[in-house]
């Protein structure tokens, strides 16, 4: 959640919840507390989550292994140009954790600007500590965006060069002209797994979309006969409904159980 402030200063906030029990009315009606010890003393830890400046929009926030917390927007950098904005704070106390983006904030920008605005939809950490995002704009016909930063928040350029990729409808499905990812999926030999949803605007066909991509970020050719995606069923009209592929937990032997839902308002 963001709150907007005097000066156009944006701050995002976060509240830690204790069920701590300082009183005997807490105690006896349970109720949960704000934790004092998180953004002494409110409970509520304030950060500047846009590194330049002007509004922000936090929308994503991930645990991660080793107790810190992540989060991700969308940050406005100057009069019409935005960029993926992220921050890491310490997960007991609040406070930006200064070894994070560089340059002692403790934010960092994946370097889109100028670009339309896109918004974090996932968050993953690697096996080595890495950062994976997944991010797309309201419009489908944008290409998604999946990047990886390096543990203290810069671009991993060992990933297709600058630590990003864009991803098109057409990477999933022949004809494709829209894509609306929703999930990225670390695995444990380095590779990643991206799942969504693909449509053929032309043809009005729909599917949910898998694909899978190498740890330099390349197209995993053992994938998908080839191609390093696939998309499975149903394959309706999306004038017929709508689909989104929200997990996809890998099983036994590496074979994959994607999951989500399908809508079809005329039934």
């Amino acid at each position: 959640m963001s709150r907007r402030l005097p000066a156009s200063f944006t701050v995002t906030l976060l509240a830690a919840i204790s069920f701590a029990t300082p009183t005997a009315c807490a105690a006896a009606a349970g109720v949960p507390i704000p934790d004092p010890g998180f953004g002494a003393p409110s409970g509520i830890a304030r950060i500047g989550f846009d590194v330049v400046a002007n509004g922000s929009d936090s929308a994503k926030a991930a645990l991660l292994a080793d107790g810190k917390l992540l989060l991700a927007g969308t940050a406005q950098t100057s009069a019409g140009q935005h960029d993926i904005g992220f921050a890491r704070l310490d997960a007991a106390t609040g406070v930006a954790d200064a070894g994070f983006g560089g340059n002692g904030t403790g934010r960092a920008l994946a370097g889109l600007a100028p670009i339309y605005p896109y918004a974090p939809v996932d968050l993953a950490r690697t096996s080595d500590g890495r950062l994976l995002y997944l991010a797309r704009t309201p419009d489908p016909t944008a290409a998604a965006v999946v990047g990886r930063l390096n543990n203290d928040g810069t671009a991993d350029t060992s990933f297709n060069g600058n630590g990003r990729r864009f991803l098109g409808g057409g990477f999933f499905i022949d004809g494709g002209t829209d894509v609306q990812l929703s999930r990225v999926l670390p695995l444990a030999d380095g590779k990643m797994l991206v799942l969504g949803v693909a449509i053929d605007a032309g043809t009005g066909h729909a599917c949910q979309a898998v694909g899978r991509l190498l740890p330099s970020g390349g197209t995993d050719s053992g994938f998908g006969a080839g191609r390093g995606s696939v998309c499975v069923a149903p394959m309706l009209s999306s004038s017929q409904g709508e689909g989104w592929a929200f997990d996809g937990p890998t099983l036994a032997a590496g074979r994959l159980l994607p999951a989500g839902t399908w809508t079809n308002p005329d039934n």
